[in-house]
Parts: structure tokens; sequence; C-alpha cells
């Protein structure tokens, strides 16, 4: 009889200690514990430390969650909890800091913000926020890794201000230079991370005459999602990212000032671009996807700011920059251009096959390099459908834009230039493109101008969009070879919980969604067989949010990054878009 109660006794502790636990920590005591690393020590897969309100010193995460059972750092609802000093996550899995998911907890004390038009209202903060303080995750050549990681819902302040995230594995396979003999880095390290709802707000704190040289976010990896996030007054770059089938979308920069930046690097300033791809030493972003992310307000920068910035991305071998999706972003009163491939130095092909389409640049301060919307070596950038708004230069614009097989259906204007007008792209301008006589500087007719690229009813950028690609064979299946693949995507983003695959129309009227992309042979494997044709035209049709971009019935798409809406002539400009002003 003994036996079996004590048997009963071991079958009981072990049914509650296999039991997710909620842990409490109270800096002012009363909770399981005072501190979180004490919470950290003691917390296993599926547990919680529900942090209350007071300062917190930062902790090392020793311990991994499991799928379906993260170890959750979160805040309880409606405190302020400060953490000032490093939080470091290297070799962990299936961590969670900030909100664990997206309808409830700290997440409804967060602020509502957004840029509106391409860019939705969200909600960022309320959960934890890192005074001059940030996350950790691996190092350069330490062999760790960081996956499943979701940092949601945080706030990132103080002065000096510190980067919100470091994941900074990175060297590249066949790169000895960097960590002797060990060159296996890009298949194992910071994948499947979600980053998303998080407000990096540096200008809350800025003190004048200070200078700051500081990313905003660094991170390498695969199949990370990026997305939703506020961002504001970095002295470097928002976002230094690479890696391959990665996801970053519908954030807002703004507030960007190079006069905060002196002394950076030499020539000064140092560049502020909304997200930049180094290459080198460092793995190229490739496979990946920017859509529908807005900056607005970078100025005194001497033309460097620049909404991407892509450089020597194939100076190492096997570090490629390939089939990279920039689409519908939208970019107003910066100091600088759309993007560019970075020096002439760094080495040929620096940004192959990019496709650069439906983008906005409106307002811009000063033109990068001469009037340049944007800038890339000859034969590298594929660059369709856009709308470069030049506002400022009485010259010619743009600059090399389109270079390199695109220009097909761009809409160009300059609203001081009205006669003898040159337009060109290294010396040609796509004059022969069908569309050329309708779009060469032709007004976009913004309906609120610069804040939100919406067209206008009678816009000569409506139904003028050129086709991203055109159909060779498979019609009938569910099998379509095209003419260029690089245009889409098939659902990239972590493995657990991936963005949807690209819906496109093909011809008139048929819809379906992409499962797999073979991008070598140019061949969408689609959900369902197609009813087509040789030569027919292929649109997007959704975004990864399905929001429709190319109306079923419209004889063509809408060029830039914000579709006209139906029954719509204006649209109300969002609030607290306020460039910096000197």
């Amino acid at each position: 009889m003994k036996t079996i109660s004590t048997t009963l006794a071991c079958i009981l502790v072990l049914a509650l200690s296999a039991g997710a636990t909620d842990y409490t920590v109270k800096a002012a005591g009363g909770g399981n514990f005072s501190t979180i690393s004490a919470c950290a020590a003691v917390a296993v897969a599926g547990d919680t430390c529900t942090v209350y309100a007071g300062s917190y010193s930062g902790w090392t995460q020793t311990t991994s969650g499991t799928a379906g059972n993260p170890i959750t750092f979160t805040v309880n609802p409606g405190d302020t909890v400060d953490i000032t000093s490093e939080v470091t996550v290297t070799n962990t899995n299936y961590i969670t800091i900030g909100a664990p998911d997206a309808g409830g907890g700290c997440a409804n004390s967060g602020r509502t913000t957004g840029a509106g038009g391409a860019n939705p209202t969200f909600v960022v903060g309320g959960c934890f926020v890192f005074v001059s303080a940030g996350i950790q995750g691996p190092t350069t050549c330490s062999g760790h890794h960081t996956n499943y990681l979701h940092v949601t819902y945080n706030t990132s302040r103080g002065w000096p201000p510190h980067e919100f995230l470091t994941f900074q594995q990175s060297w590249v396979t066949g790169d000895t230079s960097q960590c002797g003999s060990s060159d296996s880095y890009i298949d194992s390290t910071s994948n499947n991370n979600l980053i998303a709802h998080n407000d990096v707000n540096w200008y809350e704190d800025w003190r004048s005459g200070d200078t700051f040289c500081t990313n905003q976010v660094t991170f390498y990896g695969n199949n990370n999602r990026w997305e939703y996030n506020d961002m504001q007054n970095t002295g470097a770059q928002h976002w230094l990212i690479g890696g391959s089938y990665n996801v970053l979308r519908f954030n807002w920069a703004h507030n960007d000032d190079g006069s905060r930046t002196p002394l950076c690097q030499n020539p000064d300033p140092a560049h502020i671009d909304f997200f930049i791809s180094e290459g080198g030493a460092a793995p190229s972003l490739a496979y990946s996807l920017v859509e529908k992310n807005v900056w607005t307000g970078c100025v005194n920068d001497s033309e460097n700011c620049k909404f991407y910035y892509s450089r020597a991305n194939n100076a190492v071998a096997n570090n490629t920059s390939a089939n990279v999706i920039v689409r519908y972003g939208y970019a107003y009163n910066i100091d600088g251009g759309f993007g560019g491939a970075g020096f002439h130095t760094d080495g040929t092909n620096t940004t192959p096959n990019w496709h650069a389409y439906n983008n906005s640049i409106s307002s811009l301060v000063v033109l990068e390099q001469g009037a340049a919307c944007g800038n890339w070596d000859s034969g590298i950038a594929t660059e369709r459908n856009s709308i470069c708004y030049n506002t400022n230069q009485n010259t010619w614009s743009p600059t090399y834009f389109g270079q390199g097989g695109g220009g097909n259906g761009d809409l160009a204007y300059n609203t001081t230039c009205t006669t003898n007008c040159t337009w060109n792209g290294n010396g040609t301008w796509y004059s022969s493109e069908p569309m050329y006589s309708k779009l060469a500087n032709q007004n976009p007719l913004f309906a609120n101008y610069p804040t939100d690229g919406t067209l206008q009813t009678t816009s000569p950028a409506r139904n003028a969009a050129a086709p991203l690609t055109t159909v060779s064979s498979g019609c009938g299946t569910n099998s379509l070879t095209v003419g260029d693949a690089g245009f889409f995507q098939p659902g990239w983003g972590p493995s657990n919980m991936p963005v949807a695959g690209d819906q496109i129309i093909v011809g008139a009227s048929s819809t379906a969604q992409i499962t797999a992309i073979d991008f070598t042979n140019n061949i969408l494997t689609l959900s369902t067989s197609i009813s087509c044709a040789s030569g027919d035209s292929v649109y997007l049709y959704t975004d990864t949010a399905d929001n429709v971009v190319a109306p079923i019935g419209q004889n063509s798409p809408d060029i830039g990054a914000f579709p006209f809406i139906s029954g719509t002539s204006s649209i109300s400009p969002p609030t607290g878009l306020a460039a910096v002003v000197n």
C-alpha cells in the first residue's frame, strides 16, 4: 500500500511539473521573483514570466522553449517596465519577448501609428521599454544561433541610443577571412524569427548637438519576418539586413536628420537608408520581399538618404543577391533617392535580379547624384511601374531610373522642368516604350500630395502599368512558364508562419495563387490550373495581406504604390507626419 501511494505521489508531481507555470516578477517585492534574470533561470518550455512595473536589468537567456510552448517574457497590462541593460538570447530557440499574441496582454497598452495609404494603421509598443539597451543575438564567428524568437510590441528609446536588435553572425560560405576555417553561417543561424509592432523611438530622447552612428536593427538570417515597426531618428540605417527568404513589410520610418551624424565616417555625414544589404563578408539579401514600407522625412544628409541601398553583394563566392522584390513602397521628403547599388568600385553586378515595381517616390529634398531617383550600375536592376516625382530640379529626371532592362511603364514627373526636358538613363531614355508618350513628365495627380500618393480619378498613372511579365507556356495546367518569375514570391518568411504566396492575374481575368517558384527556369507552380494563352500579360493580383492591387476587369494595373480607390477622389492626410525642419 505504501508503494502504491508513493507511485501515485510521483505521478502527481510529474503531472504538475509538466504544466505551464505563470511566474510574477515584481521589483518592489511580493512576486515569485524580484528580477527577470531570476525568473529566466527557472522558466522552462511553456512558462511565462509576467513583469510588473519597475526598472530591471537585462538577462542572459540560456534555456529554450519548444514548438508550441515558448518561454514568454511579457509585461503586466498597463504597467511600465524599463529594461536598462542588454538582453542576450544567443543559442536559444522559441523565446517570446513582449506580447504573447497580437490581440491581448501588454499589446493593449501600445499606441496607434502608421503612415496611412500603402502602410495602414497599426499598433506599436506597450510591453518592455528598452532604455539605452537592446537585444543581443549571435555575434560574428560565435557559431551560435537564435531561432523562432518573437520580439513584439516593445519600445526602444534612451540616449545615447542602443541598437535595438543585433544579430550579426555574419560570415558567408566560402569566406574564411572573418572566422578562419569556420564558414558555416547561413543555414543554421537566426532563422524563423518574428520582429513586429515595435516602437523604435529614438527621436523622443534626442538632444541637440549629440552625435550618434547607430543602426536601429542589424539582422542576418533566413526565413524571418520584420513587420509593422515604427522607427525614428536613426544615426545610420533603420534596417541592416541579409539572408534569404526574408520578408520586410508594412514598416514606417520617419524623422531622420543627417546633421546628427557628423564624424560617423569619411566623408561625412553617414548614409541614412531605410534598409541596406551590405554584402561583402556579410550575407547579402537574396530571395526576399520588401513590401509596402513607408519612409518620410530624411534631411541634411548630402544626398545620402536612400530607400534601399545594396553594395558589393557578389564580392565573395556564393554571396549573390538574387530575386529580391521591392514593391509598393512610398518615400517622400528625403534628401536622396529611391535606391542604388553603392559605389562603382564595389565590383560588377552589385544588385543582380532585384525587381522593383509599383513604388512611389515624391517630394525629394535634394536629388541623389544629380537628379537621380534611382542609380545602378549598368545591367543590374529591373525597375518597372514606378513613379519618380521630382519637385525641385529644373533639369531632367530620373537618372538611370529603370536601368538594366526596366523602365517599362514608369511615370516620371518634374514640376519645374517644363521645356527642353531631356529624359534619359545612361544616355538613352526609353522613348520607344508604348507608354512613353503618355507618361513622360505627366503629373501623377496624387490625391493628397505628398503625404499620401493615392491616385486621383484622372491620374495618367491609372490603368497605365506595363505587364510584369508574359506567359511562355503551361496554359491549362498548374505549372506556368513565364518570361521572368522574379517579380513574384511563393510564400517566404518563417517556416511556421510564412506570408501568403502571391496571387496573380493572367490575361483578362484568370487568377491563381503561387505555391512554388523555379527561378532558374521561370516556372510558377500554381494552386490550380489556369486558363490562358501564350503571350498573355501577367500581373500581381493581391499583396501578401490579400489587398487587391490589380482588380479583375481593369485593363491594366495602376502605376505606383497607391492604386486608385474606386469611388474616392480625395484621401484625407494621415496625422503626425511632419518632416524634420531645420
